[in-house]
């Protein structure tokens, strides 16, 4: 889906000056980043670029200093990888970087939201509400415990709620339609009972607006008893596509609560008829 994949950034058109010996300096004031398709917020840019340009010029042919500037970038909290710097005489230097691409959101101490990678680390850039991706919204995962001190971009979540939340919101992506994320809305993740799932434990509960999913355990797990992800999804897109506001006049279901654990998934609606 959108939010998923790795994106290419590319630091090129570095232009140089031509100093009298011959030698070609790559002046970092003088960036333009080009960005490939995908979920981009445009402060990581401006943050690159004021990295990039504090490093100072650095020469064309200085291999210690290009791999210097190529671990800088590769510093930044959102970049999940470079490749090795290519000089592009006689025009300047290019840098592939690969990307971190959010899949879920944090709630931090000051009521704001940090976006998080597939592998936990938390990515710059606050937001008010839960930040629109695609067709859907970056789910906001339930952290296990308080941290000790504020989080930052940078920290890595590793708990095993955190590592459940997490397997959740990567599997909607790779799951759900469009309009079937358009459907769900906000939503927020809630893995802290993943691992106690049983028949009376409903395990992981996903919190829509005004709404209930109850999805049982993670995908980090590999217990068996429950429908793989993919079907549990297929079982939430069938419920979404039941609601009134994408059926039929009359004949919708207003549900309230939807469980998917298992291979027929139960509906609850707002009378607590289940179906």
């Amino acid at each position: 889906m959108l939010c998923l994949g790795a994106l290419v950034w590319w630091i090129a058109g570095l232009q140089r000056d031509v100093a009298a010996e011959g030698f070609a300096t790559v002046e970092t004031q003088r960036a333009r980043i080009d960005v490939g398709a995908g979920w981009f917020d445009p402060r990581w840019e401006a943050e690159l670029a004021e990295r990039v340009a504090a490093f100072g010029p650095v020469s064309a042919g200085d291999r210690n200093g290009l791999a210097r500037l190529t671990s800088l970038v590769a510093s930044l909290p959102f970049v999940a990888g470079t490749a090795a710097p290519e000089v592009l005489w006689p025009d300047g230097l290019r840098i592939a970087v690969d990307l971190r691409a959010p899949v879920a959101c944090v709630r931090t101490e000051q009521d704001s939201f940090l976006p998080v990678a597939p592998d936990g680390t938390v990515l710059p850039g606050e937001w008010r509400v839960p930040p629109a991706c695609g067709w859907g919204f970056l789910p906001r995962i339930v952290l296990g415990r308080k941290p000790a001190r504020p989080l930052f971009p940078g920290d890595v979540l590793d708990g095993l709620v955190e590592i459940d939340a997490l397997a959740v919101a990567v599997s909607m992506w790779d799951h759900l339609q469009p309009e079937d994320l358009a459907a769900l809305g906000r939503v927020v993740i809630d893995a802290r009972r993943a691992r106690a799932t049983s028949v009376t434990e409903p395990g992981t509960r996903l919190l829509l607006e005004g709404r209930t999913i109850l999805f049982g355990r993670s995908p980090a797990s590999d217990e068996p008893g429950e429908l793989p992800a993919e079907l549990k999804w297929q079982l939430v897109a069938r419920a979404l596509a039941l609601l009134p506001a994408r059926s039929a006049p009359g004949e919708g279901v207003d549900w309230a609560e939807v469980d998917v654990r298992w291979d027929y998934g139960t509906l609850a609606e707002r009378a607590s008829e289940a179906r």
